[in-house]
């Protein structure tokens, strides 16, 4: 008689049930009592008696894989992050652009969620972070000055306009021209 492996009763559980096994050993669960909840009955449990070489199996076979690959996937999008940091950085120099805040912040997100991350790295992405948002208040501000500025610029002109109107408004060929200066400058000041 030929011997199965003895944790091919758990890896040939349906997906579902296999990934409820996963999530308790992932929580940190001891063996014994995921070996206690497996024997439990359904709902709570699958029912089955197993042993705790076959949890142990079951780690080894199924679940370090997929921690592996996750770990393979979180390290394949830190370094595309990083390389479209890297691109935007070279690009504009002390300018982040919205593809490269959006790649810190994924960097950030996965380094808080990493218990591994070390606090380097952590102090790294705080500091980015910081930076962004001083470049995100220093836009702003120059936009409201660059606000302020262009209607002191059309009040100004508006005043000048206006006087040099009173001036010349008993000449009629100036008044046309004028008129179709006023135009012109209305025009260029619009928006």
């Amino acid at each position: 008689m030929r011997k199965t492996n003895s944790n091919a009763v758990l890896k040939n559980l349906p997906e579902a049930d296999q990934a409820i096994i996963e999530d308790w050993l992932l929580e940190g669960m001891s063996y014994a009592k995921v070996r206690e909840l497996i024997a439990a009955p359904r709902p709570e449990g699958f029912g089955l008696t197993v042993s705790r070489r076959m949890i142990g199996e079951f780690w080894e076979d199924v679940v370090q894989p997929m921690l592996l690959e996750r770990q393979l996937v979180r390290r394949r999008r830190g370094v595309e992050s990083a390389d479209k940091v890297g691109e935007e950085i070279a690009r504009q120099p002390g300018r982040f652009s919205e593809a490269a805040i959006d790649a810190i912040k994924q960097k950030a997100f996965e380094v808080v969620n990493d218990p591994r991350s070390a606090p380097e790295e952590v102090i790294e992405l705080t500091k980015l972070i910081l930076k962004i948002r001083d470049q995100d208040q220093n836009t702003e501000k120059l936009q409201l000055e660059k606000a302020k500025f262009l209607e002191t610029i059309k009040t100004n002109l508006d005043r000048g306009l206006d006087a040099l109107h009173a001036e010349i408004q008993h000449i009629p060929a100036a008044l046309e021209l004028f008129h179709k200066f006023r135009a012109l400058v209305q025009e260029a000041t619009a928006g």
